[in-house]
């Protein structure tokens, strides 16, 4: 008993318990490591990030795992009731018109106009070079304005049966359509108008593209005052020449693609009202507000951050066209200031290329009063800083 009470611990360490917890800490930071990674992985796969390019010399064969749609929208389109059905199929309709016209531009339009005086971009355009440029490019610009002209077709034609739609007027509205919001179709306008206001862009900031364009305007003033001087027999065609390409200046030239789409008339006489619609202006700003709650949500989130710039684009476009369209409808000062507050954590969107809006000069430009309405403290340079 005596030895038992008299026993002590003994405190000598060799360092063994120490070298276990090391391993464990080691372990468990290995595992916490790869957990993240694969966290990563299921995030990059998820979202509209840009993951690693695809590089078509050291990887020769690519896998299109985009899957076909089979269906069409009369297949999918199908329930008890047809009035329902007719409405779904015609707004399904101008959606997929959207996302084509979207595509097109995207493929075929916006490259050209982009990489037009590249191949110099730190020199002036050259006399006869640039002429011969623009001559090539007549038939794209002509093609552009038929493109141009087929967007604000839609965008009319959306805008129409949505008034058509929301009215007070109309059965289906006061039974149906008053708790039914269509924020889709308002998205896809946001994606029509963004495309305008990126060709907008495009063109005004390519400074070879419109020194190139004033060049080639002054050869056709020479060749229409010195008609002998280049062999030019028929004067009547060469007039008609100047009108086209007069209108084509205005239709590209003059940064207003976007505006010529929110200006042309919505309003048709016996048929559809617009303007004076206020049902229809109701759901309008509804739906705007719809689209401003999702990105002010999901601001500074990295799964959507991608889509956060463009998507405040459009809402700044959507908004504009909205003021243009009632131009009666009172502003209201709190939901733009909160609009202008987002500028601040997005000042600048990149679109394509060199090219970048700044959402601040854009609303200063298109709705002057609404800015003016904030005060002095909301100034532009200061934002831009």
């Amino acid at each position: 008993m005596a030895l038992e009470n008299d026993y002590k611990y003994d405190p000598f360490d060799d360092g063994t318990n120490k070298l276990v917890g090391e391993q464990q800490i080691v372990k468990m930071r290995n595992f916490v490591e790869e957990y993240l990674g694969q966290l990563r992985g299921i995030e990059d796969a998820l979202t509209e990030a840009c993951t690693d390019a695809w590089n078509s010399t050291l990887d020769p064969v690519s896998l299109w795992l985009k899957p076909t749609e089979k269906a069409t929208i009369l297949d999918l389109a199908k329930t008890e009731n047809h009035i329902y059905n007719k409405i779904v199929i015609v707004f399904a309709s101008l959606c997929l018109e959207i996302t084509k016209l979207k595509e097109k531009a995207l493929k075929k339009f916006i490259p050209p106009l982009l990489l037009f005086g590249q191949e110099s971009p730190n020199t002036d355009p050259k006399e006869g070079d640039a002429q011969f440029q623009i001559g090539k490019m007549i038939p794209f610009f002509f093609r552009l304005t038929n493109f141009l002209t087929r967007c604000n077709a839609v965008i009319q034609n959306v805008v129409r049966q949505l008034a058509s739609l929301y009215h007070k007027a109309q059965k289906l509205y006061n039974k149906s359509f008053r708790d039914i919001h269509m924020t889709t179709v308002f998205y896809h306008i946001n994606e029509l108008l963004i495309v305008l206001m990126m060709l907008d862009e495009i063109i005004g900031q390519n400074f070879h593209l419109k020194q190139s364009w004033a060049m080639y305007k002054r050869m056709t003033k020479s060749v229409k005052n010195e008609p002998k001087r280049y062999n030019l027999e028929d004067e009547e065609k060469m007039l008609q020449f100047e009108k086209f390409l007069l209108s084509l200046e205005g239709q590209l030239f003059d940064g207003c693609i976007f505006q010529h789409c929110i200006d042309q008339e919505f309003d048709e006489p016996g048929f559809v009202e617009v303007r004076t619609n206020s049902a229809f202006a109701v759901e309008f700003f509804s739906n705007i507000k719809s689209i401003f709650n999702r990105l002010a949500s999901n601001i500074g989130e990295p799964c959507d951050s991608m889509n956060q710039p463009h998507l405040y684009m459009g809402l700044c476009a959507i908004y504009v066209f909205f003021s243009r369209i009632f131009p009666n409808q009172k502003p209201d000062p709190k939901f733009f200031k909160m609009l202008w507050e987002i500028s601040k954590k997005i000042p600048i969107v990149h679109l394509v290329g060199n090219v970048v809006w700044f959402p601040t000069d854009f609303l200063m430009r298109k709705v002057p009063k609404s800015v003016a309405a904030l005060g002095g403290s909301m100034n532009n340079d200061n934002v831009k800083k």
